[in-house]
């Protein structure tokens, strides 16, 4: 049940029967807003996508602490929205047909939730500390190769054989 001073309680409820402004709605069309937000902010392409923004205009990129928290946000909002399908789906005037599909979208919610969760608990991943590429990259046994293994001879050669059929444009 929602606390009392929710918006979602606190705005009252439409009238059974009737469409209109529904608080969840609101609450919803919101969370869209907000987690638009953050996505315009987090792309790679921000500043094409906002080119008449200087570099001055965005705010610095999220420390590795900072990313860490956001990806268990990001796990919450998955979960969430999980248990917002779980409860459309349990409603009357959602089509049987449909149900199949929204339990396949709620599972993929789930999972993502839980690899978020994973990664945003994820140990070893302090200021510093080296990500998995360069953790696998340590580990490895030998540094890499500079050109190609001793012994191993390309040809120079053209291969055996036709090459694939060119068909010439007609004039």
């Amino acid at each position: 049940m929602p606390e009392q001073d929710d918006s979602l309680t606190a705005s009252g409820w439409p009238a059974a029967g009737k469409s209109g402004d529904h608080p969840v709605l609101r609450e919803a069309a919101d969370a869209a807003r907000q987690i638009g937000n953050a996505a315009a902010f987090l792309s790679p392409t921000r500043m094409f996508d906002e080119p008449h923004l200087e570099e001055s205009d965005w705010p610095r990129d999220l420390d590795r602490p900072e990313t860490r928290e956001v990806m268990g946000y990001l796990a919450d909002m998955a979960y969430s929205m999980d248990a917002c399908l779980s409860g459309i789906r349990s409603q009357h005037n959602v089509p049987d047909t449909a149900k199949p599909e929204l339990d396949a979208v709620a599972c993929l919610l789930m999972d993502a939730g839980r690899r978020l969760s994973a990664l945003a608990e994820a140990p070893g991943q302090g200021p510093g500390s080296a990500g998995p590429a360069q953790q696998a990259g340590q580990s490895f046994p030998r540094a890499p190769l500079a050109g190609p293994a001793a012994g191993a001879e390309r040809s120079a050669s053209r291969p055996a054989g036709p090459g694939p059929a060119v068909n010439s444009p007609t004039p």
